[in-house]
């Protein structure tokens, strides 16, 4: 008698190694860049259900983050293979995320406009392991569209967006 069995694989994610590319996120597709030539081209289609915006590499797990307009108050793991995890943090705004940064620890910045911001435990070795952490507030409401993260200082930095003299 001949048993068949079947084996079930499911697609995990892999952390980023060494890669030297930086990546696009258009809607929820994904373009990688190469910044030596300038080239690009398109490494996945439809990576997540909703667009993604406000994505940050985090160096503490090897992953890429970012925050999704579907479902509402969710962030995204992305991996080098673009399989992607969702995580609900319910003390998200639900709309308008789009900028952000992850720290050298793994705290993960998210910015909406205004003068808010939201911080997000995104250590791996951590107990609270993408758990909100808290809401801060910018000492004034400033237009920017993006911030970096300085790992010699601990320091988020930015360009303030101006409007042209008339």
């Amino acid at each position: 008698m001949l048993l068949l069995t079947t084996k079930v694989t499911f697609a995990q994610e892999i952390p980023f190694d060494c890669d030297y590319n930086a990546y696009l996120f258009q809607h929820n597709d994904v373009f990688a860049l190469d910044l030596a030539s300038g080239s690009s081209y398109q490494v996945a289609t439809d990576a997540t259900q909703g667009n993604i915006n406000a994505t940050g590499y985090n160096p503490a797990d090897g992953y890429i983050w970012g925050s999704l307009s579907t479902p509402s108050q969710t962030i995204a793991r992305i991996g080098e293979n673009f399989v992607v995890s969702t995580y609900t943090i319910p003390e998200l705004p639900t709309n308008n995320r789009y900028i952000s940064d992850v720290s050298s620890e793994g705290v993960y910045y998210l910015k909406p406009g205004g003068s808010s911001f939201y911080t997000i435990d995104l250590g791996p070795e951590s107990a609270n392991y993408t758990k909100f952490i808290a809401t801060g507030s910018l000492s004034q409401n400033i237009s920017i569209h993006d911030w970096a993260f300085n790992a010699l200082d601990g320091q988020l930095y930015t360009v303030e967006k101006q409007q042209p003299f008339v």
